[in-house]
């Protein structure tokens, strides 16, 4: 399955707005059941949502964001800086990854304190 940052923007989006016992479903508009899945998979793995333990079966569910996951959605929330990151990146040739997003968005913010 292929990574999608606008799900992944998405899905942050949605795990920040949550009520704090993080019942509230993540369902992104347009995307399969199996695409979300995944990707809050990895958003976990990378260390940008936390899980907890349920202590009825021991299993886990994602349940907010970790501080970096707030960092990072701070960086890619606004929808005209978002759209402006994947832009310089596709003009620079750059696949957008991870890096290449925090890189961009950091040279963006810059950019806006020097001008």
């Amino acid at each position: 399955m292929k990574r999608n940052f606008d799900l992944v923007r998405a899905i942050l989006i949605e795990f920040e707005n949550r009520d704090a016992a993080g019942n509230t479903p993540i369902a992104p508009i347009g995307f399969s059941n199996d695409d979300i899945k995944y990707h809050i998979q990895i958003l976990v793995d990378a260390g940008l949502i936390n899980q907890v333990v349920i202590p009825s079966n021991g299993q886990t569910r994602p349940n907010q964001l970790t501080w970096e996951g707030h960092e990072f959605l701070d960086s890619i929330r606004d929808e005209s800086q978002w759209e402006k990151i994947k832009s310089v990146a596709k003009d620079k040739g750059a696949a957008l990854s991870f890096e290449v997003i925090k890189m961009t968005a950091g040279v963006i913010i810059k950019n806006l304190f020097n001008s």
